[in-house]
C-alpha cells in the first residue's frame, strides 16, 4: 500500500489515524462523572452525590452530565432528545459506577433525597432494586417506566 502513495507516504500513515480519530468521535461508553469537580447540564450546580448521577451521549459523541434524573429529564425537556445514542445512571449500590440507563431498575422514594428531589435510584440489578422497593414498601420500575414518569409532579426544579 505504502508503495502506491509513493512520495506521500506520511499521507498513507495518516489516514489509518485519521479515520480512528473521527470514529472515536462517536463513542458511546460512559464519561465517567468527576465528584466535586463536573457540573450538571441543566442546573450548573457541581455534581457531588455519586449515587444519583446520570448522563447522555450524543449521537455526535458529546457528554452531558447531570446531578440527578430529574435534571436530565428537565434538560431533555428543553432539548431534543433525539440526538441521546446513550444514557447512563450512577448504580446506587456502587458510588460513582456508572450503568447503562436502559437496562437499569428503579426505585422512587422520598426518602432516597436526591439532590434535584427526583428521589429515584438506579440498580444494576433487578434483585437489588426489589431489596430497596421491598423495605420502602414501593414497586419496582423499569427504564420504560421511570423515564416517561415525572415523579416531582411540576418540573422538579426549586432552584
Amino acid at each position: 500500500v505504502l508503495a502506491r502513495f509513493g512520495k506521500n507516504k506520511k499521507l498513507a500513515l495518516l489516514l489509518p489515524l485519521t479515520i480512528f480519530t473521527l470514529a472515536s468521535c462517536s463513542n458511546t461508553d460512559p464519561v465517567p462523572i468527576a465528584l466535586n469537580k463536573d457540573a450538571c447540564a441543566s442546573c450548573k450546580m457541581t455534581i457531588s452525590d455519586g449515587h444519583f448521577g446520570t448522563e447522555i451521549i450524543t449521537k455526535k459523541g458529546r457528554d452531558y452530565k447531570f446531578d440527578d434524573m430529574d435534571c436530565m429529564k428537565h434538560y431533555l425537556a428543553e432539548n431534543e432528545q433525539g440526538n441521546v445514542a446513550a444514557w447512563f445512571v450512577h448504580d446506587y449500590t456502587k458510588e460513582n459506577v456508572l450503568i447503562d440507563a436502559t437496562k437499569a431498575w428503579y426505585v422512587q422514594h422520598e426518602s432516597l433525597k436526591s439532590p434535584m428531589g427526583g428521589n429515584i435510584a438506579a440498580f444494576a440489578t433487578k434483585a437489588d432494586a426489589e431489596k430497596l422497593a421491598e423495605e420502602k414498601q414501593v414497586k419496582v420500575e423499569d427504564w420504560e417506566m421511570v423515564s416517561k414518569s415525572n415523579h416531582s409532579g411540576d418540573d422538579g426544579h426549586d432552584h
